[in-house]
């Protein structure tokens, strides 16, 4: 995430929400903002790798349009 301002709408550990602001799905997303192409992005850690593929497999599942970055945990 770009700390210039000119990401909107950041959540943490909150509902997963669309672009537009409405509620998606039943991940909870680590972190989550909106960019300033109006593009969702959903900042996921896990520890186990299995956990965060099935993470991103849900979040895409429920935004199609959104872009998910995944960083395991040792």
């Amino acid at each position: 995430m770009k700390k210039d301002g000119t990401n909107r709408d950041i959540r943490k550990n909150q509902q997963q929400v669309d672009a537009n602001g409405n509620k998606v799905g039943n991940n909870r997303p680590d972190v989550q903002w909106t960019d300033k192409d109006g593009v969702r992005h959903y900042q996921e850690y896990d520890h186990n790798p299995a956990s965060s593929l099935k993470h991103a497999e849900e979040i895409m599942k429920n935004d199609p349009s959104g872009i998910v970055h995944l960083e395991n945990l040792d």
